[in-house]
């Protein structure tokens, strides 16, 4: 949609969730190449869109939207945009001989989330950090920390939870 302007397509996806808030809807902003065309006969045309890496992403895009996330970017999109918004990194996508790290975009939060969320940003690194180094006791211990002074952040309940499912010998 927004094949030269990236910063276009971050605040069109801010205004279209933000207005959706009640909704469960949910934006991932990525860059990538891709095949588009036309197919049928003289009765019946369609139009499609291929591209490896979005077959890729596509399968993550129910779990960010359980998980509570409203708008997304990927770390191509991130490099470009990360001036234009507050975000946050929570982790990445990896299938095959795709890695993606992901962006929460929280300008699209109420204010108060908005800036919970941001005050808490540093304390929500080291947990992850720590839960990327295979130390679940203290991340999920950072990520408790988090989530009492912001009980909203569905992101770092996974993560919580994802940490006593490894302390309790599961994976």
């Amino acid at each position: 949609m927004f094949r030269q302007d990236t910063e276009k397509a971050l605040h069109f996806g801010i205004d279209a969730v933000s207005r959706e808030m009640k909704s469960n809807m949910f934006v991932l902003l990525h860059t990538t190449s891709y095949i588009f065309g036309v197919a049928g006969d003289d009765v019946q045309t369609f139009t499609y869109i291929h591209s490896k890496e979005m077959n890729v992403l596509e399968k993550y895009v129910d779990m960010f939207r359980d998980l509570g996330i409203k708008m997304a970017v990927t770390d191509r999109v991130y490099e470009q945009v990360k001036n234009e918004a507050k975000s946050r990194y929570i982790g990445f996508v990896k299938d095959g001989d795709f890695v993606f790290k992901i962006y929460e975009i929280l300008d699209v939060y109420p204010a108060k989330e908005r800036l919970r969320k941001i005050d808490l940003q540093l304390r929500f690194q080291k947990a992850l950090n720590l839960f990327y180094q295979s130390d679940f006791y203290l991340a999920r211990n950072t990520f408790s920390e988090v989530l009492k002074e912001c009980p909203t952040d569905a992101v770092a309940k996974w993560y919580l939870f994802l940490c006593e499912s490894y302390l309790n010998g599961n994976e």
